[in-house]
């Protein structure tokens, strides 16, 4: 009948706890018929205290619906998937108004217990929370705020551990370039004084054979003197020997001289170059160190304080002249050097 609820109750475990309010409508409008109202306390989570009402449009849908769930419907849950029987009958008697069932709390329930009058629904509830329940949910957002709280410092912490990790690399790889410099330079320095010990070798050993070469041929001088003073001094002994000799002795035939090849006086040896200076040296090596650089840079070594003693502008002036590009300008300056100072000697 319009206007009569029919109650309902489950018999699984939880009650009515896994079936909502719309739900339930939906289910028993596609079933029975149009349900205008349904009616969902707050679930216990008991069989028998857990109760739901429904109100259909019409009362032959009502009919249908009570005599079903006198023997049970069996609903699925679909986004349970569970399946849960329900039972029911109209509320508080076991005819309904129709049959005389004594209306509103009147009549036999069929072994139904006699349920509340009313029930407060969910509606009910919320108009009449009470001022607890506005400081629980004060509570609850401040719970909310202080999650959000500790939520960020969790945050400000993951993402300063991901910067100082990031900063670490970072410095790391900076370290790391500093240190390939720092090597490379070191490496440099080593190779340099490796090249100036070997052009010191190189120089002295060419030093040591030019110093040789000039003692030997003043030992072959000195011999060559000697010899010939000793020749000489044979001869005038001769001389005196057949001038002192008596008159009125038989003069013996002269013994003829054996013929004395006269060895030529060898050629006057070129003049030796005076030996380089420490500041000539400097400068030499400074010049090999750089001739793989271009001619400006090897150039301005010659402007160096070091170097004002030597003749630096007709040094220039003959490189630039010569306009030798196959010479290294070192070897330039060398024999420029040598040929100076020969001249002032």
């Amino acid at each position: 009948m319009p206007g009569v609820d029919i109650q309902i109750k489950s018999s699984h475990e939880q009650g009515l706890a896994l079936l909502t309010r719309h739900w339930i409508m939906q289910t028993f409008s596609k079933q029975f018929g149009p349900v205008t109202y349904c009616k969902k306390p707050p679930t216990t989570n008991d069989p028998e205290t857990d109760v739901a009402f429904i109100t259909f449009q019409n009362s032959e849908d009502a009919e249908k619906a009570v005599v079903a769930l006198r023997e049970g419907v069996t609903l699925n849950t679909t986004w349970q998937h569970m399946t849960v029987n329900v039972t029911g009958d109209y509320k508080g008697g076991g005819g309904g108004r129709a049959k005389g069932g004594g209306g509103k709390g009147g009549g036999n329930t069929g072994g139904m217990r006699d349920w509340q009058e009313d029930e407060d629904g969910s509606r009910d509830l919320l108009k009449r929370r009470s001022n607890h329940d506005r400081r629980s949910r004060s509570r609850d957002r401040r719970d909310d705020r202080r999650d959000d709280r500790r939520g960020d410092r969790r945050d400000d912490r993951r993402d300063d551990g991901r910067d100082s990790r990031r900063d670490d690399r970072r410095d790391d790889r900076r370290d790391d370039r500093r240190d390939d410099r720092r090597d490379d330079r070191r490496d440099e320095r080593r190779d340099d004084r490796k090249d100036d010990r070997r052009d010191d070798r190189k120089d002295d050993r060419r030093d040591d054979r030019g110093d040789d070469r000039r003692d030997d041929r003043k030992d072959d001088h000195r011999d060559d003197r000697r010899d010939n003073r000793r020749q000489d001094d044979r001869q005038g002994s001769r001389s005196r020997d057949r001038r002192d000799a008596p008159r009125d002795e038989k003069r013996e035939a002269p013994i003829p001289e054996e013929p004395r090849s006269r060895v030529a006086d060898p050629p006057a040896p070129p003049p030796e170059p005076p030996p380089f200076d420490f500041t000539e040296k400097l400068l030499i090596r400074f010049l090999q160190t750089k001739q793989d650089k271009p001619i400006m840079d090897q150039l301005e070594v010659l402007q160096a304080d070091e170097f004002k003693k030597l003749p630096i502008e007709d040094m220039l002036n003959t490189v630039i002249m010569k306009q030798d590009r196959k010479t290294p300008l070192y070897k330039q300056i060398e024999e420029f050097l040598i040929k100076w100072k020969l001249s002032s000697a």
